[in-house]
């Protein structure tokens, strides 16, 4: 049995339906992420376990108990929002104290609590510091701390990382992981980062407009994504659309300007097929290999790894490649371009059309 159950969760505003059909199984100890563009329903999801928003139809469950309609105070989750929500007037050492004097707990133990969870968030030196003393690294951790000191069934973070600079955020990442493991708390995730979501998660709900899309481990999502939403805004993708043709025990997809193996299954010769393949899976090659050929229009440097826009039958690819050191591509030279077949992955929602 699941210890958090989502069983057709759907929210209404007025006649706008912004989440329908919401059916998710989280297990105890278990980091999931709500991963989708603005609007497409994931904090109002998040709102609605937490509480803070009516649900129009379905049910939540809790460790067995349905919590649907209980009041937030009485469902003992643990939050952590965008704008972190600190008690400007009072110190780090009070800010994590607050809820567990909401709960009437003995000094002493409540004393005991924060020193530990201080102390596991790197901030037992700052105690006695107040949130305008900070930096926003230590004020996303004191919020953390606030939130877990009281032990919650379940840790809800609402863009937990996104007021901070893009290497601070990459740390936190990584911080907030190790601690989530440390303490074994289920927790749910709301973010449009796709990075973020598959770096630290045990399984990403992909959304899109009110809907899942796919629910998946980060690399079962970013390698067999099932849609061509999912496999542009989980990283980047050339999504090859073509014509599938069965030869022999296998296939072949005509893109009109050639044809190209292809692993495939679920369809029939003749069936329109769109292909999702990830710029990194693709090796440039000497001019006159290949599978097909392609000019450099365009390159673009990151630091760890390169990127190359070129010109080619199919229309412009985009190519990953590693930086080690030495770059021999140059705007304006042709390459030959090549592939394993099993890398192109086929999309379910374009098998025919």
């Amino acid at each position: 049995m699941s210890f958090l159950s989502l069983q057709g969760v759907t929210k209404f505003y007025d006649q706008i339906c912004v989440v329908s059909d919401f059916n998710l199984d989280v297990q105890k100890g278990e980091f999931v992420s709500l991963l989708g563009p603005s609007g497409c329903g994931k904090t109002t999801t998040l709102q609605m376990v937490a509480g803070f928003a009516d649900i129009t139809a379905g049910d939540i469950w809790l460790d067995g108990v349905n919590i649907t309609h209980s009041k937030p105070n009485t469902r003992g989750l643990g939050i952590v929002f965008q704008s972190y929500a600190l008690f400007p007037h009072m110190t780090v050492q009070a800010n994590v104290r607050f809820g567990l004097e909401m709960r009437r707990m003995p000094r002493h133990e409540q004393d005991k609590r924060i020193r530990a969870m201080l102390d596991m968030v790197h901030l037992l030196a700052f105690a006695d510091r107040f949130p305008r003393e900070l930096s926003g690294g230590q004020r996303q951790r004191v919020a953390l701390a606030r939130a877990l000191v009281i032990e919650p069934p379940i840790l809800l973070l609402d863009e937990p990382l996104s007021n901070l600079d893009a290497k601070l955020r990459e740390e936190m990442q990584f911080e907030l992981r190790k601690i989530q493991k440390t303490l074994g708390t289920t927790t749910i995730m709301v973010t449009h980062d796709q990075s973020e979501a598959m770096s630290i998660s045990d399984r990403v709900v992909v959304m899109e407009a009110g809907k899942i899309t796919q629910i998946d481990s980060p690399y079962a999502l970013y390698e067999k994504p099932q849609t061509a939403f999912i496999s542009k805004f989980v990283g980047k993708a050339n999504l090859l659309k073509g014509q599938a043709q069965q030869q022999g025990t296998g296939w072949i997809v005509n893109f009109g300007a050639l044809c190209l193996p292809a692993e495939l299954s679920g369809i029939e010769s003749n069936d329109k097929v769109v292909l999702s393949l990830r710029p990194e899976k693709i090796s440039l090659v000497e001019a006159g290999m290949g599978y097909l050929q392609g000019t450099v229009t365009q390159v673009f440097f990151f630091g760890d790894r390169w990127l190359f826009h070129l010109d080619t039958p199919l229309g412009e690819l985009i190519v990953a490649g590693t930086n080690v050191g030495v770059n021999e591509v140059q705007e304006g030279k042709v390459f030959g371009l090549t592939w394993q077949t099993h890398t192109m992955q086929q999309l379910k929602e374009c098998q025919a059309i």
